[in-house]
């Protein structure tokens, strides 16, 4: 099992940018009033980006 996405390294801060954005806005709205489309916007990520990539 390939673990290297749990690494930091390239990617990590875009992910843990991803993530923080989302803990604040499922937090303010709740998880399912919430799409990956303004998490991503929240985190000024672009869908299909490859941060997203495992």
């Amino acid at each position: 099992m390939n673990n290297a996405h749990l690494q930091p390294g390239k990617g990590f801060d875009s992910r843990q940018n991803i993530l923080t954005a989302a803990r604040h806005v499922i937090a303010g709205k709740g998880f399912s009033a919430v799409g990956i489309s303004e998490i991503l916007q929240e985190a000024n990520a672009v869908k299909g980006s490859r941060s997203l990539d495992g």
